[in-house]
């Protein structure tokens, strides 16, 4: 019978070979998912912010318009007050002046209304998007 000749450095390398790609990839995965992960907190985070934001500044807003609806309303009534006080009512039984109409006051306000909005820039100290 003849000799073989044997060899075991090829299966030692493809040992190692194989051992180091396992090496490697399991800290690359790990890393990429603590990345990807990261990103997805932060991105959360700003979601959060922004909500917070919105909330509160409806919150003042709608503050701002009750108390011009409230000042709106005074107005009228004490216009219609004068109106029912002072008005005078002609021989023939017709009135000789107007009485207030509330949509005019409304009218009157909506500049008051549209003024209203406004923009904030850096609400939070690290926040650095604008919103409006």
């Amino acid at each position: 019978m003849g000799t073989f000749v044997r060899n075991d450095r090829g299966l030692i390398c493809v040992s190692v070979i194989f051992i180091l790609s396992i090496i490697l990839v399991l800290p690359v995965s790990l890393i990429h998912m603590l990345v990807s992960n990261s990103m997805a907190i932060n991105s959360n985070n700003d979601n959060y912010r922004a909500g917070y934001i919105v909330e509160s500044a409806l919150e003042l807003k709608i503050e701002e318009i009750i108390e011009l609806c409230g000042l709106i309303t005074n107005n009228y009534l004490a216009d219609l007050q004068a109106y029912n006080t002072g008005c005078i009512v002609g021989i023939d039984g017709h009135i000789l002046c107007c009485p207030p109409v509330f949509y005019n006051y409304i009218a009157d306000s909506v500049s008051d209304i549209e003024n209203l909005s406004e923009s904030a820039d850096n609400p939070f100290e690290e926040y650095e998007k604008e919103h409006h």
